[in-house]
């Protein structure tokens, strides 16, 4: 539940986060503030009025709340939204919702978290499991940033672009290598070696006709 923070941040904060600062340093920013607007306060004043189990999951501005019972869940939602408002900030409404998820839930309602997709599944053997894949709208920019790459760099020496090129995967993998989540590496693998490939015979198109 929950997903996405926009900010009428007043003078003092507009100021703070729109200084000439890096994007880390922006996200350190929001991150430090958020820790007091949302993860003392669950903790500290929601979680102990809580009658069943939730979990609180928080990165810079995205973040994720699991709870056994949907009515508290709906409770905790409102209380968010009145917590936000009271620091000029709202919720982003297409990035917020209540789903059913989880072992006994018999959904088919998956979810995108940090770049991830989670849903229902079942191992090989048949007992239940959460499967973890590489988010298809993220998959769709990592790509497209690839294909924007290699057009940047058609005219470049080309064994400085495969050196280059050859760190993609290796970033993706090591933010995405997680457990059944192996389809989805070797998808963006295929992809940037085909689009090298093809970037490549349209270079030499290119100074064919430039030759003749």
């Amino acid at each position: 539940m929950g997903k996405g923070i926009r900010g009428n941040w007043d003078s003092q904060k507009e100021w703070i986060i729109s200084r000439s600062y890096t994007e880390e340093e922006k996200k350190e920013a929001v991150d430090f503030y958020l820790h007091y607007v949302l993860d003392l306060w669950f903790e500290k004043a929601v979680k102990p009025k809580l009658r069943e189990y939730s979990c609180y999951v928080r990165y810079v501005d995205d973040f994720l709340i699991l709870f056994e019972n949907r009515d508290e869940a709906e409770r905790v939602l409102v209380a968010i939204r009145a917590r936000m408002e009271k620091f000029s900030l709202e919720l982003a409404d297409e990035k917020t919702k209540i789903i059913s998820f989880g072992r006994f839930k018999g959904t088919k309602e998956s979810f995108d978290f940090l770049g991830f997709t989670f849903s229902n599944g079942k191992t090989r053997k048949g007992y239940y499991s959460v499967q973890v894949s590489t988010s298809k709208k993220k998959l769709k920019v990592k790509r497209q940033a690839v294909k924007e790459w290699l057009r940047e760099r058609m005219h470049e020496p080309i064994d400085e672009t495969m050196k280059l090129l050859n760190l993609k995967p290796q970033d993706h993998c090591n933010y995405y290598a997680v457990n059944g989540n192996l389809k989805a590496i070797r998808s963006f693998y295929e992809y940037v070696k085909n689009r090298f490939i093809r970037t490549m015979r349209r270079v030499r198109r290119i100074d064919s006709h430039g030759r003749n």
